[in-house]
């Protein structure tokens, strides 16, 4: 069919779907962020949702029931993350085959609240239903911010671009349990990603950070979202990604550029972040010391082309993108 969703792609069906919807009074910011921000009273409220579905998102004998919730919940929690947000209240669907273990339920339940207590965050309710296709689970997410969110919109010309952590080791995770690797360190890395809330709440509270968002589909598209959101263009240098002898390793071990699959690893959770060049040096320095976390500034934005270069040209295939796989 010529008219099929995979000739719009995932981002060019949400357009389609919601170019035509009106927004209410009490939406701040609506559809095109990492969350929707409401104006509740005095307080600003995050809402987000995330699926993850059974052969699409995860296969059962990739890891125990627990991995399976655990990740399944840091996807939706993440979205907080990218915001500058705290997470308050949770909400989760699942729709289970009826011939699935009661033992499983039970784990993956235990995975999906293990990883929204990690956050000071409550299960509040959710929905079970009977699936005839596998395992799906919905995750609604609630959250607030104090002050102003972080959003993509607000990158400048001259800001730098950097992200936090060890970039790509989930992306190689995947890859070994596709591919059936042994690959220990990584496969877990994939399966038991952290959600990056306190790294985010403390971004938030800089206001040398212009803007934000969590790397779930790859650095070159996420990157690209946050061009297209601010209306500037992006440089990224492969060779300011942060050195990870493990990761090299793996690779050069699969006879593949790591450099590539890095750039273009999705489910990272990692948050990308965007800052003015001027306080960097001391915003970076800062966030190390008080988070113990990795951060290293891979890129710069201009206004001197518009959308992502990956080392001075424009990448092909960029990351997974739903209905047409990778772009």
């Amino acid at each position: 069919m010529t008219d099929a969703i995979r000739g719009l792609g995932e981002f060019g069906l949400i357009r389609k779907l919601t170019e035509q919807l009106k927004q209410g009074d009490t939406v701040v910011h609506g559809i095109g962020d990492d969350c929707a921000v409401l104006a509740v009273g005095e307080k600003q409220l995050l809402l987000t949702c995330d699926a993850s579905l059974e052969d699409v998102h995860f296969k059962r004998h990739w890891g125990k029931p627990e991995d399976i919730g655990w990740k399944a919940a840091v996807s939706a929690l993440s979205d907080i993350a990218a915001m500058g947000g705290r997470a308050t209240a949770v909400l989760v669907t699942l729709a289970l085959p009826e011939d699935l273990p009661v033992s499983y339920a039970e784990g993956l339940y235990r995975g999906l609240a293990d990883a929204v207590e990690s956050v000071g965050a409550t299960i509040v309710g959710g929905d079970t239903t009977a699936s005839r296709s596998g395992i799906i689970i919905d995750i609604t997410v609630i959250g607030e911010v104090v002050g102003r969110p972080v959003l993509r919109s607000g990158a400048q010309p001259g800001d730098v671009i950097a992200v936090t952590g060890a970039i790509g080791e989930r992306g190689a995770g995947l890859h070994a349990l596709l591919h059936d690797v042994d690959a220990s360190e990584l496969i877990r890395a994939y399966l038991h990603p952290s959600p990056r809330i306190e790294a985010g709440q403390w971004f938030q509270a800089q206001p040398g950070v212009h803007a934000m968002m969590d790397v779930s589909d790859g650095l070159l598209p996420d990157a690209r979202h946050i061009a297209q959101a601010s209306g500037v263009g992006i440089d990224l240098f492969s060779d300011k990604l942060p050195k990870n002898d493990r990761l090299d390793a793996y690779w050069k071990s699969q006879g593949e550029g790591g450099s590539l699959q890095r750039v273009r690893s999705g489910e990272e959770y990692e948050l990308l972040v965007v800052l003015a060049a001027a306080e960097f040096d001391m915003i970076c320095e800062a966030f190390s010391r008080y988070t113990g976390l990795l951060i290293s500034v891979i890129g710069e934005c201009t206004k001197s082309h518009e959308g992502i270069q990956l080392d001075g040209s424009i990448p092909g295939a960029t990351g997974f993108e739903h209905f047409c796989g990778r772009d």
